[in-house]
């Protein structure tokens, strides 16, 4: 059977704390995290990032839609043990090399995710967001010994231990999360398996810019950030409507900011548990075009198709972030006139 592609939708989130976001720290760490990340080695399994390029896709006219794309590669020596033989299972030790790929595009101006599996047994969402989250962390790391450098040389006399000390709280160790977007009919189908649901738990996170929520979540996230505390999580116990959960379901975990966990008993009696990777979109593709600008071009014109019809729900950066995507928007042109002169 040929393997046919399909496009996954996350919300990615990266934070510093409390204060600073993915677009705030663009050009100083999470642009570096991409385009200067080593291969990292995690067991057996070694993970590369290639191809990448920073590219407008705004229409003429439009605001400012800058998107980093690339293709996200995992290399693995498979071993084996045995082999059979008929019925019987013959000691053969062996080993053989595997690649398997996804390509991405992370639209800046609403921090998602299109994430492609390219190849059967491709990377999952997983492994991005831990490689990604490794490569996050080297970036802040090297930018926070070079801005303990530079203050030491304005500020002479003080110790690089207490300008480090002042610097963490300025800017904490970054945090990612990558949750993807539900479909409504995937829900659905989802909770119908569930002949008794005991626990619905809600976790509220936190966001790359402001949005528009309901006041009650809006209200907690205030607490949460008042209060220093790590997470929040709603909990529903022994919902018996699981039209109106379905509704709910939806509602908050459209946009990615929220996850959700269900559990109960099947109609066999069976557990089953489930989060948001249960009731994921997944949307068919026909191919997937060679060159990356053509695929960017092809995945972000069916993203924005889906958020036309209100089948998924983004929220655009509004205020400071609007400048800081114009000035991505520009560095992008600029990589694009200068890769179009090479060719």
């Amino acid at each position: 059977m040929s393997f046919k592609p399909s496009m996954l939708i996350a919300n990615f989130t990266c934070r510093f704390g409390d204060k600073k976001v993915l677009l705030d720290m663009f050009d100083e760490i999470v642009r570096p995290a991409f385009f200067d990340s080593p291969p990292r080695k995690y067991g057996k399994n070694e993970f590369f990032i290639f191809d990448l390029a920073l590219i407008d896709v705004a229409d003429k006219g439009g605001a400012p839609e800058p998107v980093l794309a690339g293709k996200f590669v995992r290399d693995l020596a498979l071993t084996r043990s045995h082999v059979l033989r008929d019925t019987e299972l013959v000691p053969s030790p062996g080993e053989m090399e595997s690649a398997t790929s996804a390509r991405f595009v992370l639209v800046l101006s609403s921090h998602t995710l299109l994430y492609v599996p390219e190849t059967p047994h491709a990377p999952p969402l997983g492994m991005f967001r831990s490689t990604m989250h490794y490569h996050l962390i080297q970036a802040w790391a090297k930018y926070m010994k070079g801005e303990v450098k530079r203050r030491r040389k304005e500020r002479k006399g003080l110790k690089a231990g207490d300008i480090l000390t002042e610097l963490l709280k300025e800017l904490p160790r970054p945090e990612l999360n990558i949750v993807e977007l539900p479909s409504t009919i995937s829900i659905s189908d989802f909770l119908n398996r569930f002949k008794k649901i005991n626990r619905v738990e809600f976790k509220i996170n936190d966001t790359n810019h402001s949005t528009s929520f309901k006041p009650l979540i809006e209200q907690l996230r205030a607490e949460k950030q008042a209060t220093g505390s790590k997470g929040i999580t709603i909990v529903e116990t022994s919902p018996t409507n699981t039209s109106e959960l379905g509704k709910q379901l939806e509602e908050v975990t459209k946009d990615g900011n929220i996850e959700a966990k269900v559990n109960g008993k099947g109609h066999s009696g069976e557990t089953i548990k489930g989060t948001n990777e249960n009731f994921r979109l997944s949307i068919p593709l026909d191919g997937i075009p060679k060159k990356m600008k053509d695929f960017v071009q092809s995945v972000f014109s069916i993203f924005s198709q889906l958020k036309a019809e209100k089948e998924i729900v983004v929220h655009r950066a509004a205020g400071q972030a609007s400048n800081k995507l114009e000035n991505i928007s520009k560095s992008a042109s600029k990589s694009d006139a200068e890769q179009s002169e090479d060719c």
